[in-house]
């Protein structure tokens, strides 16, 4: 282990940046989770029976990733007390200071005076946007008598005979937006890493020592974390993604629903056809819509159908709430990944296969729940 080494202006400088870039870049992560990944208030229609576990997931992550602001932010408060405490002693004294500082990990390579400039990434959450319509293409593949039948609704009414149906299964696509707002989350944590082990790197070309190797120990831990933190947000997108698509297939259900009830009622696209072009009449035509709609709503199958939808929804809202009991191994890595694993691997699974990069979750990193403490407390051990 070698000798104490350090130049205290530039640690000092970096503690300063670390701590400004807990706050200020780290910091917005949890904000954004909850705005962003968060959002509910277009979960119309059966969607708004998932939309409280959908925002209690970003609320929750959401404060966990404030937690991790802390962390590192923390860590630069202590990078800066440790070069004060340098800077009132003589070399000697830090030395001797040094040789009785807690030690863990080895001792990096980088020699003094190697340490590069300060860097960091800005990686921003968006707002996604939704499909207005996404049923469009749906009704557009409707059998051409429904087609027919619909296009004449929408003359008279300005609504399409499937709206009731788009209402009580909501815009699915609110979903996938949702998840894609999850996958900058995901991105903006896997940026907190890079600049984690970057910066990690710089100060280790400034400082050299016991205490230095348990804070390069540290740093290369926490930016590891951070990246094992963004594999999370990716299982999320996913989960949202599967629900979306279950949506979709449920809208699709209910279309089919609708075509064969309309093809069991006495008017089809010839007689609607006929009497319309021939000049019975708007009205009457109107009215034989009206009737078939009337026909299909109260129809027994479709009753059964929302059912379906219902309970489906609340698996979703269970699989959320699993989702949320993430935040409690993310907290709790250190002392109960190898435990855990298995459990994270079911919890995801109950939502559907395994995404691949999910399939072997073993990579995920030590993550320091406190920030450094200094020579004497590195918060790693």
């Amino acid at each position: 282990m070698s000798e104490l080494q350090v130049q205290i202006p530039q640690l000092r400088a970096f503690g300063t940046l670390f701590h400004t870039f807990g706050v200020a870049n780290v910091g917005r992560t949890g904000q954004a989770t909850r705005v962003e990944a968060g959002q509910t208030a277009d979960m119309d229609g059966l969607l708004d029976i998932i939309a409280p576990a959908v925002h209690e997931t970003a609320e929750v992550f959401g404060h966990h990733y404030d937690d991790l602001a802390r962390v590192v932010s923390g860590t630069g408060t202590a990078l800066v007390q440790t070069a004060d405490d340098y800077a009132r002693v003589d070399h000697a004294v830090a030395q001797a200071m040094d040789r009785n500082a807690v030690a863990v990990g080895h001792q990096s390579d980088a020699p003094i005076g190697s340490g590069g400039a300060w860097s960091e990434h800005n990686v921003f959450a968006a707002c996604h946007g939704i499909d207005p319509d996404p049923a469009a293409k749906i009704r557009h593949g409707m059998d051409a008598d429904v087609r027919a039948i619909d296009w004449v609704f929408h003359k008279f009414t300005g609504h399409h005979i499937t709206e009731p149906i788009d209402k009580l299964v909501g815009n699915w696509t609110t979903l996938t937006s949702r998840g894609e707002s999850w996958a900058d989350i995901s991105r903006m944590l896997r940026a907190h890493g890079d600049d984690v082990l970057a910066n990690t790197a710089n100060v280790d070309g400034v400082w050299d020592g016991v205490a230095a190797t348990s804070f390069h120990e540290y740093g290369v831990r926490l930016g590891d974390g951070l990246h094992a933190e963004a594999e999370i947000p990716l299982a999320i997108q996913y989960a949202l993604d599967q629900l979306a698509q279950k949506w979709e297939s449920l809208y699709k259900q209910c279309i089919n629903l609708l075509e064969s009830v309309v093809h069991d009622v006495e008017i089809g696209a010839a007689a609607l056809a006929a009497a319309w072009w021939c000049g019975v009449g708007e009205a009457v035509a109107a009215k034989k819509c009206e009737e078939a709609l009337v026909a299909f709503y109260r129809a027994y199958k479709i009753v059964m159908l929302v059912k379906h939808l219902i309970l489906a929804a609340n698996l979703a809202v269970k699989g959320f709430q699993h989702l949320a009991d993430l935040y409690h191994l993310a907290t709790h890595i250190p002392e109960a990944i190898q435990g855990e694993i298995g459990k994270l691997e079911d919890l995801i699974g109950e939502l559907g296969s395994i995404p691949e990069h999910l399939d072997n979750l073993s990579h995920l990193g030590d993550t320091p729940t406190s920030p450094y403490g200094g020579p004497r407390a590195p918060g790693i051990a």
